[in-house]
C-alpha cells in the first residue's frame, strides 16, 4: 500500500509542478531479479498513473561507478562513509533530473561538496576509469601491457616446445615400425 502511495504522489507531484517522475528498481542481486516481476511491476506502476517515460533505472546500473567514484574520493583524503553518502546523493539527484551518472557536472557533484571535483568525476569516464585500474587482470594500461606480455612469453614457451615434439607423420611412422 506504501508503494503504491508513493507512486500516486510522486508521480502526480512531477505532473503538477512540471517536474520528472523516474521508476528505479533496488535490484541488489540483479542475477536473482526475474523480468516477469520486473515487467509486472512497470504495469502495475502505469496503471496507478505513473508515467515515468523512458526514465527506467535499475540500481545496479551505477554499482561498479558507485564503487569507482568513492574509492576515488577515499584516496583523495575523504573518510570513508562520506564518500559514499556524498556518491549515494549524486546518484539522487542524477536520477531527479533524468539524467544518467555518466552525465554529471562538477557543478551538480560540487553542490554536494566541492571536494567533488572534476578530477573526482573523471572516473564516470570511461578514459578515466580504465586509467585509474591498477590491479593484476584489470584493464588498466600497466595491468594490460603486463598480461600482453605474460600471454607472449607463454606463447614463446609453448612454441619452443613444439619445435622438439614428433610431427604427426613421425608419430605415425614409430607406431607402423613398432607394430611391424
Amino acid at each position: 500500500m506504501g508503494h503504491a502511495k508513493s507512486i500516486v504522489l510522486n508521480s502526480g507531484l512531477a505532473r503538477r509542478f512540471g517536474g520528472k517522475f523516474n521508476l528505479r528498481f533496488d535490484d541488489t542481486n540483479p542475477e536473482k531479479e526475474e523480468q516477469e516481476y520486473v515487467d509486472s511491476i512497470i504495469d502495475d506502476v502505469k496503471w496507478l498513473g505513473g508515467d515515468f517515460e523512458d526514465r527506467l533505472f535499475y540500481a545496479s546500473d551505477y554499482f561498479g561507478k558507485m564503487y569507482e567514484w568513492a574509492e576515488a574520493l577515499v584516496k583523495k583524503g575523504m573518510p570513508f562513509r562520506v564518500a559514499y553518502k556524498h556518491v549515494g546523493a549524486l546518484v539522487k539527484k542524477c536520477q531527479e533530473q533524468g539524467l544518467p551518472l555518466s552525465k554529471a557536472s562538477v557543478e551538480l557533484a560540487k553542490s554536494i561538496d566541492p571536494a567533488m571535483d572534476a578530477d573526482a568525476l573523471s572516473v564516470l569516464e570511461p578514459a578515466g576509469a580504465v586509467a585509474r585500474k591498477r590491479s593484476a587482470g584489470s584493464t588498466g594500461p600497466e595491468s594490460v601491457a603486463a598480461q600482453l606480455n605474460h600471454l607472449a612469453e607463454q606463447s614463446r614457451a609453448i612454441a619452443t616446445r613444439a619445435k622438439s615434439m614428433p610431427t604427426l607423420a613421425q608419430l605415425f611412422e614409430r607406431v607402423s615400425a613398432s607394430a611391424l
